[in-house]
């Protein structure tokens, strides 16, 4: 019996548990009821009303159909819920595997820029290197990456506002048909399709780990964790950059985020303390473009991501090394003690999503990423969805 995880309220469940909703638009011919856990779920008060649900006895679920009849009204449909929060969930729920990133950062670190190039970029540059293609998987999506995302960042040449801690947004995740070519280990070649699910959350959120436990039990269910640094919220660092950077204020610290995370991955999984988390993190430094005048000119940083087709397992080891000495000498190495005590696979990233420092919260050029799918592409490898190589210097 297969499993799938939803994309709204992270619940693991059982396919044959999936639940549809009926799709009649006559309210006459068919009854219309309260959902509660619909409700509960966006905050609506009174309960939203709603078309009938048709519940997992009644639709007989199966991978070929997907869809249910009415008991009601005796109409067909194929709008699958989630039988925990009621949310629709994609077409290809229970056919495909499901691969959730978390994107998790303190305020202002930069992950609805970082989620913006990195989608843009997935379509485009890294797609046709991967031989990729990236589809959305519902109206929802299209529309909320078109009008917050990609037409604020790439064609007004403006700065996303920032997330905000409630609200429809900070609930609705990003769910994408990710489909590449794979080569095994004897140069064959095969087709994967895998659904990615992007969670931006809200940096407040993670200030309080009664407020995480609650709102984002994504991270726990996750197939990945990004964690976004801001370097330029780093004493350290500040007191270095020439004075024409602009800093945003300081947030919640990197350790601080990280042990609530630990915290909460170990309680929700019931994970020993003597075991180490299984999760991939990748710890990536962002805006590293304000930091060129820190680098040596030979920095690893300096130079563009060798990545194509796979993984440069090499050039990801250097460059992490790299940044981890950058990290000991930023903020000590308290941080990279709790990774290795808690996670067994975590590396460490730098990357620019805009490619220079905005001025008045406006691009003076186009976006220029740099480094920008690194991280990404090292947990699909760690996912053993991509190939890795250790490439010779």
């Amino acid at each position: 019996m297969s499993k799938f995880i939803c994309p709204y309220c992270f619940n693991e469940k059982e396919t044959n548990d999936i639940l549809f909703r009926c799709i009649n638009p006559i309210a006459s011919e068919c009854s219309l009821e309260e959902d509660k856990p619909f409700s509960d779920y966006w905050d609506f008060h009174p309960p939203k009303v709603m078309n009938h649900i048709i519940n997992s006895n009644t639709s007989m679920f199966s991978q070929k159909s997907k869809s249910a009849l009415c008991p009601i009204c005796r109409t067909k449909t194929t709008k699958m819920i989630c039988p925990s929060c009621h949310n629709s969930l994609p077409f290809t729920t229970g056919e495909l595997k499901d691969y959730n990133i978390s994107l998790i950062g303190a305020k202002d670190a930069g992950k609805s820029v970082y989620i913006a190039v990195l989608l843009n970029a997935l379509a485009q540059r890294i797609g046709m290197n991967l031989n990729a293609s990236l589809v959305a998987l519902n109206d929802e999506t299209i529309k909320r990456y078109r009008e917050q995302f990609y037409q604020p960042l790439f064609q007004k040449k403006e700065l996303l506002k920032a997330t905000g801690a409630a609200g429809v947004s900070q609930k609705t995740p990003l769910l994408y048909r990710f489909g590449f070519e794979k080569k095994n280990f004897f140069g064959q070649r095969s087709n994967e399709v895998v659904t990615l699910v992007f969670f931006d959350t809200a940096g407040e959120r993670l200030d309080d780990e009664k407020v995480m436990a609650r709102e984002t039990k994504y991270i726990s269910n996750s197939s990945g964790i990004i964690f976004l640094l801001d370097p330029l919220q780093i004493p350290a660092v500040r007191d270095r950059l020439p004075p024409d950077i602009p800093l945003p204020p300081i947030q919640t610290q990197p350790e601080e985020i990280v042990t609530r995370v630990v915290n909460l991955i170990r309680e929700d999984k019931q994970i020993p303390e003597k075991e180490r988390i299984k999760t991939p993190v990748a710890l990536v430094f962002s805006k590293i473009d304000a930091l060129r005048s820190l680098f040596p000119p030979d920095s690893m940083l300096q130079q563009s991501s060798p990545h194509e087709s796979v993984l440069d397992i090499s050039d990801c080891e250097r460059v992490s090394s790299e940044m981890l000495a950058y990290l000991y000498d930023w903020i000590g190495p308290n941080l990279n003690n709790i990774m290795q005590h808690h996670f067994e696979h975590f590396s460490y990233f730098g990357v620019s999503s805009l490619g220079e420092p905005p001025t008045g919260g406006k691009l003076s050029e186009a976006v220029s990423s740099h480094r920008i799918e690194d991280p990404f592409l090292w947990l699909l490898w760690k996912n053993n969805l991509i190939q890795g190589v250790r490439k010779k210097r």
